[in-house]
Formats: C-alpha cells, sequence, structure tokens
C-alpha cells in the first residue's frame, strides 16, 4: 500500500439466524461486538431456522458466495470438513469459511481471556455451549459440591463442552 492511502472499513452484513430462539444474553454479546469494532457492520435477523436463514440471506445478498463460521471439527457432523467448504446438499449454495476448525474448547477460552475479549454473561455461569433457549443449560461437568457452577472455561475436558445441549 502506498503511503497515504487509507483502507476504508466495508460494509459487512452479519446474519443472525433463528433470533426469535435466540437467548437474550448471546443477543447482547452481539450487539457489544457490533458497537466495540468499527466495521460497518449490519444486522440482518431472520426468525426462521438456520438454514432458513440463509436461504433468505442468499436471495436479499444474492452477490454474497462466503460465510464465516465458527464451526470446529469437535462439532457435531464436522469431522471431515475442510476450511473451504461447500454447504451440504440440499442448503443454499454457499462457501463456508471455517477459520477456527482445528481449534480446541481450550485453545477458544486461552484466546479469549489472554486477549481480554468481552464473551456471553453465561459462559460465567456453567455454560460452555450456547445454542437456543430450547436446547441450552449450565453444563454438568461445572457444578461444584455447593451447587453452583464454575465459569466455561474450567471446563477440564474439552469433550464435555456439549454436555449442558438437550
Amino acid at each position: 500500500m502506498s503511503q497515504g492511502s487509507t483502507i476504508s472499513n466495508p460494509d459487512i452484513p452479519a446474519s443472525n439466524p433463528g433470533l426469535g430462539l435466540k437467548i437474550d444474553q448471546s443477543l447482547k454479546i452481539i450487539q457489544q461486538a457490533i458497537e466495540r469494532y468499527t466495521y460497518n457492520i449490519s444486522t440482518i435477523t431472520f426468525k426462521t431456522s438456520f438454514k432458513e436463514g440463509l436461504n433468505e440471506l442468499s436471495v436479499v445478498h444474492p452477490k454474497i458466495k462466503a460465510i464465516f463460521m465458527g464451526t470446529r471439527r469437535t462439532d457435531p457432523h464436522s469431522q471431515n470438513l475442510d476450511y473451504f467448504a461447500p454447504t451440504d446438499l440440499g442448503w443454499p449454495s454457499f462457501v463456508r469459511v471455517n477459520p477456527l476448525l482445528d481449534w480446541s474448547f481450550h485453545d477458544i477460552w486461552d484466546f479469549i481471556l489472554r486477549e481480554k475479549l468481552p464473551y456471553c454473561e453465561l459462559y460465567d455461569r456453567g455454560y460452555t455451549s450456547i445454542g437456543c433457549t430450547k436446547d441450552t443449560k449450565p453444563n454438568p461437568a461445572l457444578i461444584n459440591e455447593f451447587g453452583q457452577y464454575h465459569p466455561a472455561y474450567k471446563l477440564k475436558d474439552g469433550n464435555a463442552e456439549r454436555e449442558g445441549r438437550t
């Protein structure tokens, strides 16, 4: 880049399918992230399933060809994904970009804590995997002898991350 040139902040559409089922605390951290970073992030909210939301996204923003995901290999049905992977047959056509694919549960928490990044307050209450209101509970692996929960980053076995999901 030549001296004196600048990089403008691009417009970034961010999709949040399934909002009607999201937990308030997870919506709060999304809004805080939008306010914290200086990109021109516009949220697109769909009150549908993830699949239906992606379908709507492809209609509303037909130029979007790739979507960034937080998927890791330890997530269900993700063991054989690549860093760049087309969506599955029967889904809207996008390239899924999976930069965290080989990160472990502990890698994620090491990064968050080292960089002092904000995160959803539910993680401090024993939640280790946050989905929607119908399937998310504190992780029983984090309960102590007094019936209280340790924060998510105290989980010893990263393979137990989804034990709070039904």
